[in-house]
């Protein structure tokens, strides 16, 4: 049985350019176009249904079950939400800033993770980064495969709109790259030199494969799992740059974590890269 001290409250939010009744029309009409694979919203009768391999917890109709708890038109909504065998609530509060809407979720009563299992946070992070990319401009949302149990190698891609040096920067020049690792990062960009995001307990260690502005590959070290390597591609595509992260080595160890991980780091990496193209 889970004790309440097992059990974790998620917060996040974003800030989205789009007026508040926009974001709720996203949140009520159209989760098929943005969150889930299949959707069924009826808000008289208090369902809120999402589900398919591509929803964290609801790969299918049964599981995608979600009650809806309480409702108030442009302003807030939650529901449930069976997460690792719990029952937990999910508030979204949309609240007006600026031009925009500033969206807040509290995800509350979450179990904690297992080895090896995707975090909430990551899932959460991805979740309002694909919300604010369709609200303003129609985007498409990045997709993690919960469908699937990834072993031994995680993938995963996104498509930004820069140029590939400019992606290649931000993976390679320090202080770029203090701006998504969230450590002090420090890079010696030549093939044997360190690479590291100044992260307590492991992370990356050493540059590996070098070849500018297309592929960049380092060792990684988070004891006591082996030692694997992560490998960016980027290829240019109509403007735009395809990024690929493959991270390999880990033998028959379950990769959910990583994969998620590595699509958050990825929006974040977007923005950024984004903002200054």
């Amino acid at each position: 049985m889970t004790q309440a001290a097992d059990l974790q409250i998620i917060r996040a939010g974003v800030e989205i350019g789009a007026p508040a009744a926009r974001v709720h029309r996203a949140l009520t009409e159209e989760l098929d176009r943005w969150l889930a694979d299949s959707a069924s919203v009826n808000l008289d009768a208090g369902a809120y249904d999402f589900w398919g391999p591509h929803v964290f917890e609801a790969p299918d109709r049964d599981a995608g079950r979600h009650a809806l708890l309480e409702h108030e038109a442009d302003r807030m909504l939650r529901f449930a939400w069976h997460v690792r065998g719990a029952d937990t609530e999910v508030t979204i509060e949309l609240t007006p800033a600026g031009g925009g809407t500033r969206v807040d979720v509290t995800h509350a009563g979450v179990p904690q993770r297992a080895p090896a299992a995707a975090s909430v946070d990551d899932v959460w992070k991805v979740t309002l980064e694909n919300l604010r990319r369709w609200c303003e401009r129609g985007e498409p949302p990045v997709r993690v495969d919960f469908g699937r149990d990834p072993v031994g190698e995680a993938r995963t891609q996104i498509e930004m709109n820069a140029p590939v040096a400019a992606v290649f920067d931000t993976l390679t020049r320090p202080e770029l790259v203090r701006e998504w690792c969230g450590g002090d990062a420090q890079i010696d960009p030549d093939v044997g030199g360190r690479y590291t995001f100044g992260w307590e307990g492991g992370g990356p260690m050493e540059i590996v494969d070098l070849a500018a502005p297309n592929r960049l590959a380092y060792t990684w070290a988070y004891p006591p799992e082996p030692e694997s390597v992560v490998t960016w591609e980027l290829e240019a595509s109509g403007g735009k740059t395809r990024v690929t992260i493959t991270h390999s080595g880990f033998g028959d160890r379950g990769v959910a974590d990583y994969e998620a991980g590595w699509t958050s780091f990825l929006v974040t990496i977007r923005n950024q890269v984004e903002a200054r193209a």
